[in-house]
């Protein structure tokens, strides 16, 4: 018999080895992947902040008021035909990724980094 028609199996101490070496793996990059993680929440979080900050002065100078919430029917402008669309094409950003709603501060008419109103 040659060494071409045996099949290889694992010995225990590969195994062993193998197990190690995907553990050893684990450790060192599972903690870097869960902390990456937090911080691309934390700047979509941010990011969605802004761009709906722009599209509320947006909506200022086109409408000469300033949305009172994020809800749809409050993002019309009936003079001019606009709708919620135009602002937000696809889909209204009314829940940030944190699971909250967003709300527009009645004083700063913006969306704060505060923590916002618990999606129910």
């Amino acid at each position: 018999m040659t060494a071409f028609n045996r099949k290889h199996t694992f010995t225990n101490l590969e195994a062993a080895v193998l197990i190690l070496l995907i553990g050893l793996v684990l450790i060192v990059f599972l903690p870097r992947l869960v902390i990456n993680n937090s911080e691309v929440k934390k700047s979509t979080h941010l990011t969605e902040r802004e761009l709906i900050n722009s599209q509320i002065d947006l909506y200022y100078q086109m409408a000469g008021s300033w949305p009172q919430t994020m809800a749809e029917k409050h993002w019309s402008i009936p003079k001019s035909n606009l709708r919620p669309s135009d602002f937000f094409p696809g889909k209204m950003m009314t829940i940030c990724n944190k699971g909250t709603l967003w709300t527009i501060n009645p004083t700063s008419h913006q969306v704060d980094l505060q923590p916002h109103k618990h999606h129910e």
